[in-house]
This record gives structure tokens, sequence and C-alpha cells, in this order.
């Protein structure tokens, strides 16, 4: 068993509190993005990559923000609904040539 020293005792929750603090700013400027998918026989829209039976539409796009949208990530969240607006093959699944719509669930 390794005996810390008092000072590298006092270093080590700083240090935590560190990294904690860097990994909630990194958390926050990068949300996650959902692509979602109507399941079938239902209304319920839920993510592609973990339901890959969910319907996506022609030419519609539909986007879930997993964080609140605020100065820092508005960048992020912009690059990235272009991407999907500018590739369908990363977005969706379904064959097709662009995409019309872009629609997000904001909430």
């Amino acid at each position: 068993m390794m005996l810390l020293s008092s000072c590298q005792r006092m270093h080590a929750p700083f240090t935590q509190v560190g990294f904690s603090l860097a990994f909630v700013v990194h958390e926050s400027a990068n949300p996650h993005i959902a692509v979602l998918g109507r399941l079938p026989g239902t209304t319920i829209y839920r993510n592609v990559q973990q339901y890959p039976e969910a319907y996506t539409y022609h030419g519609i796009v539909l986007v879930r923000v997993d964080a609140p949208i605020y100065f820092a990530n508005t960048s992020y969240i912009k690059d990235r609904l272009c991407e999907y607006e500018s590739n369908p093959d990363q977005s969706i699944r379904v064959g097709q040539k662009s995409n019309k719509f872009i629609l997000g669930n904001l909430f």
C-alpha cells in the first residue's frame, strides 16, 4: 500500500475537481445531437443509432440536442446541423439526394 505525503493528499482533491470541471465544460460545449426516427406502428421518435428499426423520412432530418443551447455551444450545434444538411448519408440511412428540412427537438 502506497502512502501519500500530506502535500500529495492536499493536491489530490484539487486535481480531481479540475478534471471534473474540464469534463463538464467539454460536455456542455460539445453536446450530443441525436438523429431521430419514428418507431414503426407508433408516434414515438427515438435515436436511430439506438433503434435501428426507426423510420426516417425522405428529405427531412429530425434532431434532438441533448443539452441546453447557449453561447458556448451554438457554433458546434450550427456546424453539426450544416453537416446534416450537406451530407445526408451521415444523418439518415434512407437513400436520398439532399435534405430539404432539418427539424429540431430543443426541449
